[in-house]
Formats: structure tokens, C-alpha cells, sequence
């Protein structure tokens, strides 16, 4: 007598190979409806409110709309991505205001501005020149080539220099260039990155295909063989 299971039907030993269970735990992704039962992946169906997409091969489910990050199981989204916040209808619109970076629970309500912009009274105000972050005129963070004085970022006296304690007193000068004597000198080397203490002694060189062997850049591998 044959086994019972060489009397199943083509159609249900498939049906064998895949998940098809509502919330189904076996599948990898939580929202996905059917899947291989054996691996859990890859996804076949997403569950109600979801899509099937592919990136790099993998098959994943994610919200209907596209700029939405989370969503719930009937497909209202609940959160959406960084530059988006939710409408009235639950769908995801760009942040009314460009400079903003995060309006997630409405909108034309911005709560965080992008760096270099400060929330003023519900709008995104741009920071004075050379701040990064500020909280309305006071700046709190400068950017390169601005030392934080007070509440104001002042350009640092060197032009080549990166970052400075205050205008007069450099910290850290601009790649391709170096402290010679107190000042951000060029390095000789062109594809010197940092030079310290002469222009012509390279302490650090660009990319990996050079490496810095007595103050000089040489590639690496004639490195290897001195």
C-alpha cells in the first residue's frame, strides 16, 4: 500500500515548500504573508497594506508608500522617513519647510532643521555664516575654518586652517598642508596629506597606494621592499 503522502497532489506538495499562515512567525520578515517555509526567505506575499520589492536580490515587504518607514498591518502609516511627516489621511508628504529635517508627526509643523538652520518660532532660520548648529543667533558648533568665540564663529586668521582654539592659535591645518613654525604651510609632496614641522617632511599620504617612509611618500609597494 502506498504511503499516504504519495497520494498528495502536485499542488499541495508545493504548498508543502511554503508558508502561508497569517503573522506568520517562520517567515524572516514580519510582514510577510507567505514565504519559504523551510528558510523563511525568500518572501512571496507581502501581508495586507505592504508590497513586495527587491534590493540586491533579497525580496523584502515594506509600506505601500514609498517615503513611509513604519506602517501598521492594514498599511496606515505611522511614521515616514527623515524630510517627511503624515498628512491628515495618514500618507506622507515632504516637510513644508526645505530647510526642515524632521516634521514626522505633521507636516507643516517642523521640529528639527537641517545643519545650518535653526528653529525659530516654528521655521527654520539660517545660522550666521560660519555656524553649523546654532540655537537662533547663537551659534553653537562652527565649521571648518571658524573658532566658537561667545556665541559667534570667527574665521581663523590662517586661511589654511582647519580647525583653531581661537583666531590667532591654529589646531589643525587643511589637508595638504602642515605647521612649519607656527603656520599652515603647503606640503611639498603633492600627494603629501599632512606634513609637520617642514613642508618637505610628510607624515601622512593620500589614499592607500602610497605610504609615508621617512618623510617622503612613496608607493607601497616599494615600501615593502626596504
Amino acid at each position: 500500500m502506498a504511503p499516504p503522502f504519495a497520494k498528495l497532489a502536485l499542488g499541495s506538495v508545493l504548498l508543502l515548500q511554503v508558508a502561508f499562515v497569517m503573522g506568520n512567525s517562520r517567515c524572516l520578515d514580519d510582514n510577510c504573508e507567505s514565504c519559504n517555509a523551510r528558510k523563511g526567505t525568500p518572501c512571496y506575499k507581502c501581508q495586507e497594506g505592504y508590497v513586495l520589492k527587491e534590493d540586491l536580490g533579497n525580496s523584502y515587504c515594506a509600506c505601500e508608500d514609498p517615503a513611509c518607514n513604519l506602517c501598521t498591518t492594514n498599511g496606515t502609516c505611522t511614521q515616514c522617513f527623515v524630510g517627511y511627516g503624515l498628512d491628515e489621511e495618514q500618507s506622507c508628504q515632504p516637510c513644508s519647510d526645505s530647510n526642515c529635517s524632521w516634521c514626522g508627526a505633521d507636516y507643516q509643523t517642523c521640529t528639527e532643521c537641517a545643519m545650518g538652520f535653526s528653529l525659530v518660532d516654528d521655521k527654520c532660520e539660517a545660522c550666521p555664516e560660519g555656524c553649523t548648529a546654532c540655537n537662533g543667533t547663537q551659534c553653537t558648533e562652527c565649521g571648518y575654518g571658524y573658532s566658537l568665540q561667545e556665541g559667534e564663529c570667527v574665521a581663523c586668521e590662517d586661511k589654511n586652517c582647519r580647525t583653531c582654539a581661537d583666531p590667532t592659535t591654529c589646531d589643525e591645518c587643511a589637508p595638504s598642508y602642515g605647521d612649519v613654525n607656527g603656520e599652515c604651510k603647503q606640503c611639498t609632496d603633492p600627494v603629501c596629506l599632512t606634513c609637520d614641522g617642514k613642508a618637505s617632511v610628510c607624515t601622512e599620504c593620500r589614499g592607500n597606494r602610497y605610504v609615508a617612509v621617512d618623510g617622503k611618500c612613496v608607493i607601497t609597494s616599494e615600501a615593502r621592499r626596504r
